[in-house]
């Protein structure tokens, strides 16, 4: 069971082929298997359209897990690198040792794991490695925002000032505006004294078309694949 999913534009372009009168029940389709793993029973043009957007719900679905595997055992790798790391004197020391431990064990990698799969495999974990190198720069980011003290308390007000926020909209309240600017502020403040901004926490594809996954959101194949990687 999930808590979301990713919607992408293509579920929509398929939603909308489907009859006026049967989207309501795609898009519980939709919903029920992207977050809990259930098939409702469909007929007609939305089972067709379903079975369309099945396999791209899974590739996602895969994305996420191993995305979130890897996140894990990056997250206790720097745990453990700062367990072992020798007293510093600031922040700033060490994230550079951290970094430095990371840099060794990413040396340590084969530079070719593709040897022996098959193409469409290979193009997987071609995406797979993208993605994830992308993800885990984010992370690391992440992490050295989070050296600087303050930081996370000022994170968490902001989440929880937009959770409030959301609540208050529902039940139609007024939104104060003015709170938002200064908890954003506060934490861009904090994010300055660590050399970053928002955008450094937010993963960077190197494909800005598909986001590293290989399709575009309209389901089609994104041409970012290398030729050379086809043999």
């Amino acid at each position: 069971m999930r808590e979301g999913f990713v919607f992408f534009r293509s579920y929509l372009s398929v939603l909308l082929l489907v009859e006026e009168k049967h989207r309501a029940e795609l898009l519980e389709a939709i919903c029920a298997y992207a977050l809990d793993g259930v098939l409702l029973p469909l007929s007609g043009k939305s089972e067709v359209a379903m079975s369309a957007i099945k396999p791209l719900i899974d590739m996602n679905e895969r994305h996420h897990a191993r995305t979130k595997k890897r996140a894990s055992e990056e997250g206790e790798t720097v745990q453990n690198r700062r367990k072992t790391l020798p007293p510093l004197e600031t922040p700033q020391e060490k994230e550079i040792e951290i970094e430095k431990e990371i840099k060794k064990e990413k040396e340590k990698e084969s530079p070719d794991r593709t040897s022996g799969l098959d193409p469409r495999a290979a193009m997987d974990f071609y995406y797979q490695r993208k993605r994830e190198e992308a993800e885990r720069a984010a992370m690391r980011n992440r992490q050295r925002a989070e050296l600087v003290v303050g930081y996370k308390e000022a994170e968490r007000a902001l989440r929880d000032w937009y959770i409030a926020s959301a609540k208050r909209e529902v039940r139609g309240e007024q939104v104060d505006a003015a709170e938002e600017e200064r908890l954003q502020a506060l934490v861009r403040g904090y994010l300055a004294k660590a050399g970053l901004t928002e955008e450094d926490l937010r993963p960077h594809y190197a494909c800005a078309r598909c986001e590293d996954t290989g399709f575009l959101p309209d389901g089609h194949l994104c041409n970012c694949y290398p030729r050379s990687q086809t043999g």
